[in-house]
Order: structure tokens, then sequence, then C-alpha cells
């Protein structure tokens, strides 16, 4: 025999061993094979008997349940077969096509690539597309447009929400065009989300939504999405964090994930365990942990036995010795046994047709050099031509994956790698590649038609082949030469494709030290990254935006840049600073805003940089006086002076000028008002608008002034984005303490009907406000909560987050008002906790947990009822923590929660010592439902306690409230007719006879079974 280098391609191929005919078996793996069917089988709904193609197939949609997400954590160091577990549960499970609503895609995120946002997520669900595309399980009707998941994802997400998704989804174009997309032409459909600097959390919120919410959908429709993401190590934390929201987000069902985790060389690993542990903790998310060691004795001789087609106790010997150098790891294990071939240690007799192998002293002794895996794979790839290993070199910087037209690209003009050996014939590559192939060296993925997507064989294999380059600054001259090349393939390339070139090109050109660059190519360089951060900020990946503007920010500093580069620096200024707020980077923060501030030519480009000042001030928890001062210093300078200081004269006379100006508009002139193009106008709307925002919840006198300012700037300078919410706002302090309730309503439907005018922001904020305060005075309290669920899905959509998170609050709220049944709204209420736990709505949760709370008592979960202290909240300490924050419209409802409590549930007295101190403060406050719940609340506890003591005070106090609620009820509030007829019934009680007593009850009782039934009682 003579060792395989040695031979022809002839003999080679005739008696080199055949690795495939063991590729889809895992040997020692059944305990883990195992775990991973019962998950699957929990998660999809089948029976693990049922794990087979015929099966599956034959399952009936009736069988598939709404199953909760769990997921699946495989660990191990690098080479046990991680990925091949994952590959086998696929095969097994016959989900290698579609079939029967069983989808399963895959992802790897890669090192080279890792400040790529939503990498492996992006692959994963490109081909999820192609999966639903593919489907027969999605029937046709009506012509071309899908009866099936295509039809469902447009329903829900619409067509702005697909758009949201594209820059990480771009195949989302043909699940539009296949579902009957007859509003929106293909050409309409390109559009990237911005990144404003002023917008940037928000943006996030509603990038993530939108995301959730597409495979929140694809899952309800199928009965198991399996999303494997390999090498979750390299997982940049906006991928994990989507992976986090989805786990939790109990809407998502029939989703299991899959990560594999490598645990040799990597410094992430125990934060990435630690942060699905946290979850685990947290949310109650099942989590299946599985380690991967290396394969006993046993096993890797049923692996030798099966690949040489041995008997296992004759190849017993060949075990030891393989295990001796390898103990086990699977892809050491082929390797070396590959290696042993190559040295003549293991060969194919043609005399005997056997497999004959050398003694274990000749295999130890001449397999001493090869320390590790990595040696082997090596020396593999340093045996084979020089123009394939050249070839494999350019690969392993381009990625694990990899596209032949750009890797052919590579060799146009093949004197720039002087420092390769032999250098590859254009010609020559795909040759060279399936070469590749053939060796184990490479995977074929797909063929594209005009170009072939391979991929490495393992991790080792790109990590060997990138071993191999020069080091130093022969290395970063290999960088700069791919950068250059594809920075010339961009210049002629389509949209998308120059979106996909440019992280690949910004990554090359980074991995160069910037001193190597002249002042021109800097600047070119500079602006690649800018644009790289701003699609990267328009997917929410702030941690590689942060990574691409530093870089820019360092590419063009040192060479005067606010002198000869002004306006690009204001941009990437700006938007870093936005960036570094949202996660949570307040110094370097500030660092910028005095930067800018100290380099900005105008107000107008230091407008933007004081409302991030202003956002900081209220991320560090200052007071709010300080947020306020510097949002009254820029109104100043815009020409719009409010005092800092506001007496009842200065609301009186900002109302009356309101009053004075909308005298003689009528409606159609309103609404029809001219849009406003004075910038420093807008400018102020914006800042009045955030100091609005900021003050609310907190019983600022400032607010009603805020308000009368926005809608005298929309009647005098013209319409803008605002200008609905100003007048629902204006609308809601007329129904409430101005107690106009005619003009309120009115004021309320023109801001609804100016949102025809908005085309994307601030829609949610005035429905909110008009289903909030002011609906309800004449429309059935039941009729607001349809649009308000539909305004915290649009809201979370577009990112207006304040008008959605709002709205889910009032929607709750008004489910409780309105007399529903309490078990399903509390399992709603508890849901929408968990959504605005995960996006950081602090506020929105303060104003969550007493109604929650309150609900909880109702339903008989607390030790003690009449108390707000129980699962979700302790009364006390909440109410302590609302006056220490200054925030006395939250401390406000949690009380007036607490007094209906002991109204129904301890003796009147209590109720009327709560009573007494919430009075003076409701005087205030704008009427949604549970401050007219409150009103009535006021006139039956102090008729009770009139009948008691038959003091006058309590007299005075019942006359106040009743004559209030019947204010309402004659101005058409009928949801609270019946609380109106109990505390007339009540007022009977103190002087009228006991038959007229019981009919004036019985009346009351009757108004409410009547308005239950019709849904639209508080």
């Amino acid at each position: 025999h003579k060792p395989l280098k040695n031979m022809t391609m002839k003999e080679e191929r005739i008696v080199k061993l055949n690795l495939s005919s063991i590729k889809s078996k895992l040997y020692g793996r059944n305990t883990e094979k195992s775990s991973l069917r019962e998950v699957y089988c929990r998660v999809s709904g089948c029976s693990s008997k049922n794990m087979n193609r015929d099966n599956i197939l034959a399952e009936d949609d009736t069988n598939c349940r709404q199953s909760p997400s769990e997921l699946i954590l495989v660990s191990g160091h690098s080479g046990t077969g991680k990925s091949s577990l994952v590959d086998n549960m696929k095969e097994e499970s016959s989900m290698n096509e579609c079939s029967s609503g069983h989808y399963f895609v895959t992802g790897k995120f890669d090192k080279i690539q890792r400040n790529k946002p939503y990498s492996a997520v992006s692959e994963a669900l490109n081909s999820l597309c192609d999966v639903i595309f593919c489907s027969e399980d999605c029937g046709r009707s009506n012509g071309d447009e899908w009866a099936g998941i295509g039809l469902a994802v447009k329903r829900e997400l619409g067509i702005g929400g697909l758009k949201k998704l594209f820059p990480v989804i771009p195949k989302l174009r043909q699940i539009i065009a296949h579902a009957g997309n007859q509003e929106h032409g293909v050409e309409n459909l390109e559009a990237t989300p911005s990144a404003e600097s002023s917008t940037i959390r928000g943006s996030q919120h509603s990038f993530l939504f939108t995301l959730c919410k597409f495979i929140r959908t694809v899952c309800n429709n199928c009965c198991i999405l399996i999303w494997f993401l390999d090498d979750l190590q390299w997982a940049d934390p906006e991928s994990i964090n989507l992976i986090k929201l989805l786990l939790t987000d109990k809407r998502t069902k029939n989703l299991l994930v899959v990560g594999s985790i490598r645990q040799d060389g990597v410094d992430v690993n125990d934060q990435q365990e630690n942060y699905f542990g946290d979850i685990e903790e947290k949310d109650s998310i099942h989590i299946t942990r599985i380690h991967l060691g290396n394969l006993d004795e046993g096993s890797v001789n049923t692996l030798i036995s099966d690949l040489l087609q041995c008997d296992e106790e004759k190849t017993r010997s060949l075990t030891k010795s393989v295990q001796k150098k390898t103990q086990g790891n699977i892809f050491f294990v082929l390797q070396f046994l590959e290696a042993l071939q190559e040295e003549g240690l293991l060969w194919y007799s043609l005399q005997t047709f056997k497999w004959i192998w050398a003694d274990d002293e000749r295999i130890q002794s001449t397999m001493s050099v090869s320390k590790n895996v990595a040696d082997l794979v090596v020396k593999k790839i340093e045996r084979m031509p020089q123009e394939l290993q050249a070839v494999l070199m350019i690969a392993s910087c381009l990625g694990f994956h990899f596209d032949t037209e750009l890797l052919k690209l590579m060799f146009d003009g093949n004197e720039i790698w002087e420092s390769l050996t032999k250098i590859p014939e254009k010609n020559d590559i795909d040759v060279l590649l399936v070469t590749a192939v053939e060796e184990g060296i490479l995977d074929k993925v797909v063929d594209m038609g005009h170009s072939v997507v391979y991929k490495f064989s393992h991790d080792h294999v790109q990590d060997s082949s990138y071993s191999l380059l020069p080091t130093g600054k022969d290395l970063e001259i290999f960088h700069l030469r791919i950068g250059e090349l594809l920075l010339k393939k961009m210049s002629s390339s389509g949209k998308s494709q120059r979106e996909r070139l440019l992280f690949s090109i910004v990554n090359q050109f980074n991995r160069v030290s910037k001193d190597t660059f002249q002042s021109g190519k800097k600047l070119e360089l500079a602006k690649l990254n800018y644009q790289a951060a701003k699609i990267a900020a328009a997917s929410s990946a702030f941690s590689p935006t942060l990574k691409y503007l530093r870089n820019a920010i360092d590419f063009i500093t040192g060479s005067n840049p606010w002198t000869h580069h002004y306006d690009f620096m204001l941009e990437l200024c700006t938007l870093s600073m936005g960036i570094e707020l949202s996660i949570g980077n307040e110094d370097a923060c500030n660092d910028l805003i005095n930067e800018v501030l100290k380099n900005a030519k105008s107000l107008e480009d230091k407008i933007p940089v004081y409302l991030i000042k202003m956002k900081l001030l209220v991320s560090i928890g200052k007071p709010l006086i300080d947020t306020m001062d510097v949002g009254f210093d820029v109104l100043s300078m815009l020409g719009e002076k409010i005092p800092r200081k506001v007496s009842l004269y200065d609301s009186s006379k900002a109302f009356l000028k309101t009053k004075f100006m909308l005298r003689n508009l009528s409606d159609a002139v309103l609404i029809a008002i001219p849009v406003m193009t004075n910038k420093r106008k807008i400018a102020a709307v914006e800042i009045i608008s955030f100091l609005f925002g900021s003050s609310n919840f907190r019983g600022s006198r400032h607010q009603p002034l805020l308000v009368f300012r926005l809608v005298q700037l929309s009647i005098k300078y013209g319409f803008c984005s605002i200008s609905p919410v100003a007048l629902a706002m204006y609308g809601a302090f007329l129904c409430g303490p101005l107690n106009d309730m005619k003009n309120g309503i009115r004021f309320g439907k023109i801001a609804l009907s100016m949102l025809e005018r908005v085309e994307k922001t601030d829609k949610s904020l005035a429905i909110y406000m008009v289903h909030t305060f002011i609906n309800h005075m004449t429309e059935p309290i039941y009729k607001s909560l349809d649009p308000l669920l539909n305004s915290y899905e649009s809201g979370m959509q577009t990112g207006e987050i304040i008008g959605a998170v709002g709205s889910i609050v009032s929607y709750c709220e008004t489910y409780v008002m309105a007399g529903l049944p309490l078990a399903p709204i509390e399992k709603d209420i508890r849901l929408y906790h968990q959504l605005l736990v995960e996006y950081e709505q602090k506020q929105a949760l303060d104003m969550l947990l007493p109604m929650w709370q309150f609900v909880l008592n109702l339903l008989g979960k607390s030790e003690d009822p009449s108390k707000l202290t129980g699962e979700v909240m302790d009364q006390a300490k909440f109410i302590e923590t609302q006056k220490r924050n200054k925030n006395s419209v939250i401390g406000g409802r949690a009380r007036i929660y607490h007094l209906e409590l002991t109204y129904l549930l301890c003796p009147i007295d209590y109720s009327a010592n709560l009573l007494v101190r919430l009075v003076a403060f409701i005087k205030t406050s704008l009427l949604c439902p549970c401050y007219i719940r409150f009103r009535c609340l006021h006139g039956l506890i102090a008729l009770a306690m009139a009948r008691k003591t038959r003091n006058k005070k309590w007299f005075k106090l019942a006359k106040g409230a009743t004559k209030q609620v019947k204010r309402w009820v004659e101005g058409k509030t009928g949801n609270i007719l019946h609380l109106l007829l109990l505390m007339n019934a009540e007022y009977d009680s103190l002087s009228k006879s006991n038959e007229d007593v019981k009919r004036s009850f019985d009346l009351a009782i009757s108004a409410g079974e009547g308005q239950q039934d019709g849904r639209h009682r508080v």
C-alpha cells in the first residue's frame, strides 16, 4: 500500500474514506435525542410515536394545539456535534421540506460578520419566507392571492409594517407580491425606515414589536416553527433580546428556539447563559439545557465500525489509538481518520477488499506532531493545491457563508495577492470549489444560477483557512484589498445588494489601522460607516450602530472636523448621542451634547440636541423642574416664552386667549387649516409636546398652559402632526376641569377627523386622549375598547410609544369599568404588564399595577381584599414611591381603587376617611372612567355617612357630587345613569317611606342590569 497523498486521483477515488456514509448518523447521543424529541412533541402537540414522516403528514390540523414557546440550549466544545444533533432532529421530524405546517429554519452567527446586525436572524427569516412561499399548506384562492400564512402576515402587519422589516427580511417582498398587493406596486416597497435621533427609542420598540408580530403570526398559523440559531456566542445583543421577547410573549405559540453555544476560546458564554437564565427565572420560560461532551470509546468504535464496514470487535484496536489522540471529539475523530489514511497508516486493501491499519505504537509515533484538530485541518488544507488554498484563505475573510460571484471578484487582477504563492484563474475557481466540497472542506448551500453559495463545513475549517493568511500589517493589507474590491462592486450594484455589500465593506476596512489611509479616503470610509450605522439603527441594532458611528468619528477626528466637515459631524454626533442615550451610556451622551452645543452654528442645529438633553435629564432621574428649565430656555429662544411659575391667572388668561382664537372657526376650517411651515414654530411644538409628556402623571400646573399654547400655535401657524393631539387634549380639559362638555366633545371629534392628514406620527396619542377622556361622556363605554386596542397595536408598530402604552392601559381600565367579566381581563393585564416590562415603560406600569391588584382582589386572589397588597404590589410602598417621585396622578388612581375596595368590603367610616383626602385632588383631574367612577363613589359614601351621622358636612359633599353626576347624565353620559339613580335612592332613604325607597332602589338596579346587558356602564 502507499499513503493517500502519493496516489493518483483515480486510485484515491477507489480507496478514500467515505465520510458521507455516516454523515446523517448520530453516535452516542440517544439521551440527547430523546430530550429533543420530548420538547418537540410538547411544542408541536405531536406524540413521540408520530416522529416519522408518514405519521406527521397524516396529522389533522385539529391536533396542532397552541403550545407555549420553549428554548433549547445545546452547549459543548467545538467539534462535539452540536449542529449535527439539531440537524438530526430536523431529519427525524421530517422537516427537510414543508410538511403539514411544520417548519425548520436556521441561521448562523459569524465571528467575521458579527457587527452585521441580526445576521443569523436575517438568514433564518429569509429562508422562512422561502418556505412559506413554496408551502403547499398555503392554498390559493381568488387568482394568485394566498389563503394561508402569506395573507395572514399581510393582514396583521400591513404594508407599512412589512416595509419596516425589509432591512432584515428583504424576501418579505415576495410575500406581499404573492399575497395580492393591489394597492402598492413592488417599486413602492423599497423604503428603509429612518433613524432620526429624536425618535430612536420609539423606533427600536416599533421595529421589535413589528418583527415579533411577524414571527408570532407565522407561529400561530402553523403547527410548529423550529428556529435553530447556531453559534450564539457570536450573537449581537439585539438578536439575543429578540429571542427573549419572542419567548416571553405569551401570545406566541408553537415556537421552538434551539441555540448552540460553543464553550472553547469564547468569553461570552457565561453572559449568554446568564441572560437566558434570567428569563427562565423571571418569566417561567421552559429551557432545556443539553451539554455535549466527547464520545465514549464504545460510541467511537461503533462509528469507526460503520465507516470501515468492519465488525466492531475487529476495530477496537484502531478505536483505542484514535481515542487516545482525540478523546472522542467527533470532528477530531473524523479528521484524524482522514489524516491516518493520508499518512498511509490506514488503507484499503484491493487484494482482501478490507480496511487495514497500523499498530498503535506506529500511529502514536507518526501522528505525535498533530496535537489538536486545528493542526490536522491546517495540514489537510496545506496538502491541497496552492490555488485552492488561496481561494479558501480569501473566502475565510468573507465569512462562514460566501457566494462565488463575490469570491471571483476577489481575483480580478491577481497581482494584488503577490503574497500568495499561486493565484487561480477566475475560470478555475468553480472547479476548485467542487474539489473542496469533495474533500469535505466546503458544503454547497444553494445554486442561484448566476452564483453559488457555499459554506465552510465547520468553524474549524474557516478558522484554519484564516490562520494561513499573513499576520500583522500584511493581514491588514488583505482586508484593505478585499474592501476595495467590494467597494468597486457596490458602485455598480442595485440597492438591496449595495446594502448587503456595505456591511462587508466596512467590516473589511475597519480591520485596517486608520493611519493607513489618506485624509480623502478617511472621509469616504467615515461616510460608509455612517451609512452602515443608519441602516443598523433603522433595524434597532444599537450595538453595531454605535461601533460604526464611533469608527466614523474616529476616521475624521484630528482634521478639524467641525471646520472642514461641519454638516457631517453634526449628523454623526446627533445620531450618536441618541444611540448612546438609548443604550444607557448617559456620560457619553452628555459629552456629545456638550460638544455639539459648543460647535453648533445655529439654534436650528441645536434643537435636536436640546431635545436629547431633556430626555437625558428624565433618564437619569433629575427633578422635573430641571427638564422644564431647559425646555423653557429653548422656547424663549424660539419666541414662545412660558412662565416658570404658573398661577391660576396665567392658566385662565391662556384659556381665554385660546377660546378667543377659536371663536369663529368652524369644524371644517379647523380640519383644513394650512400646514405649518415656520421651522422655529415646528421646533417649539416639539419642545412643548415633550414637556407635556414628561409632566404627565405628575400633576404639573404647567399642563393646561402647555396644551393651550399648542392649540394657539396650530391656529396661528398652521397644521402639524401634533395638532390633532393638541385639540384632543384641549377637548379633554374642556370635558374635565373646565366643565364644558359640549365643546370638549366637539374638539375630540375634530381631532379624530384631523388624523386623516397625519401620515405616520401621533395618531395613537390623539386616539388615546379622545377615547380615554372624551368619548365615554356620550358613547357607551365599551365602544372605546376596539379603538384603544387598535391604537396600541398601530402605535407600537409605528413607534408612537407614549400613545400606544397609554392606549393599552386605558383599554384595560375601560374594560374593568364597563362591568365585563374580570377573569379574561386579568389574563390580558398580565400579558400587557409583561410587554410593558420588556419595553421599559415604567410610568405605564405604575398606572397598570393598582388596577391589576384591584381585579385580583375582586377575583378573591389576595389575603386582604380591602387593600391593594398582594401578588403584584404592596399598597403602602407603592403610594410612598409615587409620593416621593411626585407622581400625584398615579398615586391618586391607586387611592381611588383602594377607596372602591373599602366601600365594597369595609365599614363606611373607613371609606369616608379616605374620601376626604382625595376630594381636593380630583377637582383638577381629567375625566377618564376611573375619575368619573370616583365622583359617583364620592356621592354614595357621603350619602351613607349623612344617613349615619346626620352631619351637614356630608350632606354638602353628597349634594356637590350628585349635582356633578346629574350634569354628566344630562349631557348624555349614559354610562353612569344607574349610579345616579342609586344616589337618588340613597337620598330617598333619608326622608321617604320604605315603599318609595324600595321603588327607587329597584329602578337603579333595573337601570344597572340594562346597562350591563348593553355593555356600557361604569
